[in-house]
């Protein structure tokens, strides 16, 4: 009746908590946080369960109800965030189009498409975004636009290293986003040009190495954390 799909890929973990972590230093942290967070994670699994279930609908009615369960459950627990913040429904709406992408991409079997990507990591921005906004009721671009520069570099270098290795395309995007994101972030301040400087060297001198997928993942949450402590440190001094 029910079954449980484990999300492999590293790099979403990093995506789920690195913008939501970095809020709490944006904003003043309250009890709200706590189930703004939990209700995030469920819907993080609400959307790995949905969409694994869309590849294969008829042999996957099990995952369907499986997500059904996890989102009913984060929809209770939202409506109590919603209650005190409705501002944030607005970043809940915004982000159904992007979801929209991301079904139409795993409909069409093109899920590991650089848009549908970039679809995720903006919603992942956004869910950012709506943390910062509990505990202040603004709505801090910041806490959107650096994890969607971040994760953006992410997901270029990754394709260099996995699905795209032979890709001159992927390689020259890779490099010349991070380098020109390397000496905007760098003359907007210096902190946060320091946080992206990882992600360059790892683009330039790791791409065409033979590394595993799990490997990859691991280093780029290495990366996320040293990234999360410049961006904290700026926001904070």
């Amino acid at each position: 009746m029910f079954s449980f799909h484990k999300p492999r890929q590293h790099g979403a973990w990093a995506m789920l908590f690195m913008p939501l972590f970095f809020s709490y230093a944006v904003t003043t942290v309250e009890w709200l946080h706590v189930i703004f967070l939990a209700a995030w994670f469920i819907v993080f699994l609400f959307s790995e369960h949905f969409l694994f279930w869309l590849k294969k609908p008829a042999k996957r009615t099990s995952y369907l109800n499986t997500s059904l369960l996890l989102l009913l459950g984060a929809g209770l627990m939202l409506l109590i965030v919603f209650f005190f913040y409705p501002g944030i429904l607005l970043l809940f709406f915004a982000m159904l189009p992007f979801l929209g992408v991301s079904i139409w991409f795993t409909m069409s079997k093109k899920e590991r498409h650089i848009l549908n990507d970039i679809s995720g990591i903006i919603i992942f921005s956004l869910g950012g975004m709506a943390s910062a906004y509990i505990g202040s009721g603004n709505f801090y671009w910041i806490s959107f636009f650096l994890p969607l520069l971040f994760f953006a570099g992410s997901a270029f270098y990754v394709k260099t290293m996995i699905r795209e290795k032979k890709s001159s395309f992927y390689r020259n995007l890779s490099f010349g986003y991070h380098s020109i994101i390397v000496m905007i972030l760098f003359l907007w301040h210096p902190i946060l040009g320091l946080a992206m400087i990882p992600s360059l060297v790892r683009a330039l001198f790791l791409w065409g190495r033979s590394m595993t997928p799990k490997k990859v993942g691991i280093l780029e949450i290495i990366n996320t954390i040293f990234a999360l402590i410049c961006f904290t440190i700026y926001v904070t001094t």
